[in-house]
C-alpha cells in the first residue's frame, strides 16, 4: 500500500506483537517547502523474510486462488500469465534492495 510520513521510514518496524511492516522504494518529496516520503509498505506476520515480503506485495492484487487458475491456464491466456509474471518480477525487485542492499 501507498504511504506517506514525515520521517524517513526504517526499511522493516517493529509493530509489535511479532508484526512488522516492511517499507520500500522510499522518495523523499519536497513541495513549497516541505519535505516528506513517499513509499510502499506491507504488513508482515512473524520476522519479515524475502520471500514472506514478495507474497505479501503479490497477495495486494492476486489471491493465491487466483495465482493457480492464473498458472493453470498459462497456454490457453499467455498474456494474463504474462502480465501477472510481469508484477511478481517487480514485487521481486521491490523488495530486494530491503533485504540485499548490496546487490
Amino acid at each position: 500500500m501507498k504511504t506517506q510520513s514525515d520521517n524517513r521510514p526504517q526499511p522493516i518496524e517493529n509493530i509489535g506483537k511479532g508484526n512488522y511492516y516492511v517499507n520500500m522504494d522510499v522518495h523523499e518529496i519536497t513541495e513549497e517547502g516541505r519535505t516528506y516520503y513517499e513509499y510502499d509498505c506491507v504488513r508482515i506476520a512473524g520476522y519479515p523474510t524475502y520471500g514472506a515480503t514478495v507474497e505479501a506485495l503479490i497477495r495486494e492484487k492476486y489471491s493465491q486462488s487466483d495465482e493457480f487458475a492464473i498458472q493453470r491456464q498459462r497456454d490457453t491466456n499467455p498474456e494474463r500469465f504474462a502480465e501477472y509474471n510481469d508484477f511478481c518480477e517487480a514485487c521481486k525487485d521491490k523488495a530486494r534492495p530491503v533485504f540485499y542492499p548490496n546487490e
